[in-house]
């Protein structure tokens, strides 16, 4: 029972003590000034989205002057900061000796045009002249080879006829000479037989005493004579037989010879009609040979380009501008870039637009124009181009990821102005803009839970009052400010800029 008085008696001590603290705190936040609070005064105003990027001046026509001819200079006739008009004179180089190569050229060509004129029209006569012969059959070879033929031919047949004779007389022996041993041979054959057949009786008649020694003898002698003239016959029939053996031998390789040599002469003749047709292909061919060799197109065509390289020697502006750059000088070789013409009236902006900003910019959007030398001023430009693709380094690589940028140019829209080629700009691009707005900082909006937009507005008196929230829509957003909209704002209220730091009913302190 103490314990428990003894416990209900801190408890009652201490919530008088809670509420004596409690009253304390009380009374110093009664007291207490509300917290300060920046804000802004709404007033209707212009509110710009833009991107700032740099760039340089460069004229929107610019022309390069160059030569590729290794001559020279001779004389020149400009300055750096002349103006020309397209045509004018800027250069001269010296072509003497190109004038005279030109010169060397069309006199070689007029000599060599004589000439093989020349030779057309002996090849021309040579090829009528073959031409002719052969229509007419006076052509020296064909005639040497039809004579030949008419020759072989006639020799064949005589060979013909003689081999034929020869076959007649050794086939059927009507020859004179080969009859009359014939007939020789033939009475000495019955001669002897004669004279065999009276030896042998003989032979009887002497062993039986019915001649005399002397006439048996004498038989004897007949018969070996008729013998000796027996075989003197069969001699001269066997010689006569030869004779006749060898005529047609004779004959026959005479007319083996006879043959060869026609045929041989067949094979010439044609031979020599076919050669005789090359040959007028070959007249024909020099004069077409003859006829191409009189084109001098070839070499007009190196005297064209020595012509043009004589032309091209004299160096003229392409445009009409500024002489900008000025490489060229007297004595010195020509070859490369000589000058820079460009309009310095008409100028354009190059500049490169970093990826982020690159979706956000088009062309067509307006462009403020300032540079350091020209102070304050701010010139008119406009958007005129964007590249489709990145730029790309040296290799034709697009660069590595954190580089990646865009090449566009800027129209430079104000006329007359102190811009000068190669001037360093800054460039604002504006991407949006609206005008007649009302507009606070980003801090100034806050969001509950569905996403809706509030703002916190202060109806101020002496300098205090409590903070109510505002549904607004929001609009245009730049880096640092966003439109607000709303039918209940007005001039003049007053948004809390530190959303963040403010409650629904909020005691606050406006300066």
């Amino acid at each position: 029972m103490k314990k428990k008085s003894k416990a209900g008696l801190i408890l009652l001590l201490l919530v008088i003590a809670l509420g004596v603290g409690g009253f304390a705190v009380f009374s110093a936040l009664a007291t207490q000034e509300p917290p300060a609070m920046s804000h802004t005064v709404l007033q209707l105003g212009d509110l710009t989205e833009s991107i700032n990027i740099r760039g340089a001046v460069e004229s929107t026509n610019r022309r390069n002057v160059y030569s590729t001819l290794n001559f020279l200079v001779e004389e020149i006739f400009v300055e750096v900061g002349d103006f020309v008009q397209a045509g004018d004179i800027l250069a001269v180089l010296d072509t003497a000796d190109l004038e005279l190569n030109i010169r060397q050229q069309r006199a070689e060509m007029n000599a060599m045009d004589e000439s093989n004129r020349l030779n057309l029209r002996q090849s021309r006569r040579v090829y009528e002249d073959a031409r002719t012969n052969l229509d007419t059959g006076q052509n020296p070879q064909v005639l040497n080879a039809e004579t030949a033929y008419s020759n072989a031919a006639t020799n064949m047949d005589i060979a013909l006829r003689n081999y034929e004779n020869a076959r007649d007389d050794y086939e059927n022996p009507i020859n004179a000479q080969l009859l009359q041993a014939q007939s020789t041979l033939t009475l000495a054959s019955i001669e002897l037989d004669n004279l065999q057949r009276t030896h042998e009786n003989n032979i009887i008649l002497l062993a039986a005493g019915g001649i005399s020694r002397n006439a048996f003898d004498n038989s004897e002698t007949a018969l070996t004579t008729a013998q000796s003239r027996f075989a003197d016959a069969a001699a001269a029939l066997e010689n006569a037989e030869t004779a006749t053996r060898r005529a047609l031998d004779n004959a026959r390789d005479q007319l083996t010879t006879a043959r060869v040599a026609y045929d041989n002469a067949y094979v010439a003749l044609a031979s020599a009609h076919t050669g005789a047709g090359q040959e007028i292909d070959r007249l024909f061919s020099n004069v077409e040979s003859s006829q191409i060799a009189i084109n001098n197109e070839a070499r007009l065509i190196a005297i064209e380009r020595l012509q043009r390289q004589l032309d091209d020697s004299i160096i003229t502006a392409p445009i009409s501008g500024t002489v900008t750059v000025n490489f060229a000088t007297v004595g010195s070789v020509a070859g490369g870039l000589m000058f820079v013409i460009e309009d310095t009236d008409n100028l354009k902006i190059t500049t490169r637009i970093r990826e982020y900003d690159a979706t956000q910019v088009q062309v067509g959007m307006a462009v403020e124009i300032r540079t350091d030398s020209t102070g304050a001023a701010v010139f008119d430009g406009q958007v005129s181009s964007m590249d489709p693709t990145a730029l790309r380094n040296a290799l034709g690589d697009i660069a590595n990821l954190g580089d990646v940028e865009f090449g566009a140019e800027i129209a430079v829209l104000s006329t007359d102005t102190p811009l000068l080629i190669g001037m360093n700009t800054r460039l604002t691009v504006v991407l949006d803009q609206r005008h007649d707005i009302f507009f606070v900082p980003f801090d100034a909006i806050f969001f509950d839970m569905a996403e809706n937009a509030y703002v916190f507005v202060v109806d101020a008196h002496e300098g205090r009052g409590t903070a109510r929230s505002m549904p607004v829509e929001i609009g245009l957003e730049t880096d640092f400010f966003v439109e607000i909209i709303s039918p209940e704002l007005s001039p003049g209220m007053k948004v809390l800029n530190n959303a963040a730091a403010v409650t629904e009913g909020m005691e606050v302190t406006v300066n």
